[in-house]
C-alpha cells in the first residue's frame, strides 16, 4: 500500500464517509431499488505517481453496480476498495474508458503497460453506486449536488494528492457541480484562469470532444490544469 492510498483512507475516516450528516442526507433521499450500494474510495494510485514532476489524476462519474474488493468498516465510516477489480480492468478489458486512460500514460512518461499504472491516479468524482442496469448517465442531481457541492469529498482528495494535471471524464451533464465557485470554496484558489469555456468542443477523429480547460492557481507554485472532458 502506498503513502497516498494510506493517507486517503485517513482521509476517508476523519470525514466520515458514508456516515457523517451529509451523507445520510443524500441516503435518505435516494430513490433506488437496490440498497445494496456503498462509496467507492478511489480506483488505484500507483506507486510511482508521487515521483514524477507531473501527476496525472483521472475522475470518471459514478460506477454501476457492485464492483468491490471489500467494504471496510470503521466505528463512524464506510468506503469501499476495488484495486483488484480496477488492475483487472486496467489490463485486460478494452473499454476505452480504461484503455483511452492507459494510452495516454504510455505516451506521457514513455512507457508500457506496467509502467502506466504505477504513473495512474484514478477515482470518482461521485462516490456511491448507481444502479447497473442503465447504460446512459443517470446520475440524478441531487446525488452530484452532495456530494461535489456540500460534501466536496473529491476536492479534498485533489488536495492531498495534488496533482499537475486532472482530466475529468464527465461530459456537460456534471457542469454545474464543478464551477469556478465550487473549486474555490473547497480549494481556497488564488484565482482560476478560463482557457477555454464550458461550451468549447474539439474533433477527436469523427468524435464531438467537450473541452473546457481551466488552471487553478492554489498559490504561487502550485496549480492543477484542469480538463473536463467527454466520457471516452
Amino acid at each position: 500500500m502506498t503513502l497516498f492510498n494510506q493517507k486517503l483512507l485517513k482521509l476517508y475516516q476523519e470525514e466520515n464517509i458514508f456516515e457523517n450528516s451529509i451523507c445520510l442526507s443524500c441516503r435518505k433521499t435516494r430513490d433506488f431499488q437496490n440498497d445494496d450500494y456503498y462509496p467507492l474510495g478511489f480506483w488505484h494510485i500507483g506507486k510511482f505517481y508521487s515521483h514524477e514532476r507531473i501527476k496525472i489524476l483521472f475522475a470518471g462519474k459514478p460506477h454501476r453496480g457492485t464492483p468491490y474488493d471489500k467494504i471496510i468498516r470503521g466505528k463512524n465510516f464506510t468506503v469501499a476498495k476495488a484495486e483488484n477489480v480496477a488492475k483487472n480492468l486496467f489490463f485486460n478489458v478494452s473499454w476505452p474508458y480504461w484503455s483511452y486512460t492507459k494510452e495516454i500514460l504510455k505516451k506521457i512518461f514513455h512507457t508500457d503497460e506496467k509502467g502506466a499504472w504505477e504513473r495512474l491516479a484514478f477515482m470518482n468524482v461521485i462516490k456511491c453506486t448507481v444502479p447497473q442496469n442503465s447504460s446512459k448517465d443517470n446520475t440524478p442531481g441531487f446525488l452530484k449536488n452532495f456530494c461535489l457541492r456540500e460534501f466536496g469529498i473529491f476536492w479534498k482528495e485533489l488536495k492531498l494528492l495534488k496533482p499537475t494535471h486532472t482530466i475529468l471524464y464527465l461530459g456537460k451533464l456534471y457542469d454545474a457541480y464543478i464551477t469556478n465557485e465550487t473549486i474555490e470554496t473547497f480549494l481556497k484558489s488564488n484565482k482560476i484562469e478560463e482557457i477555454t469555456s464550458e461550451n468549447y468542443y474539439i474533433h477527436i477523429g469523427k468524435k464531438k470532444c467537450w473541452w473546457w480547460y481551466r488552471i487553478i492557481y492554489l498559490s504561487t507554485r502550485e496549480k492543477i490544469h484542469f480538463l473536463r472532458i467527454c466520457h471516452p
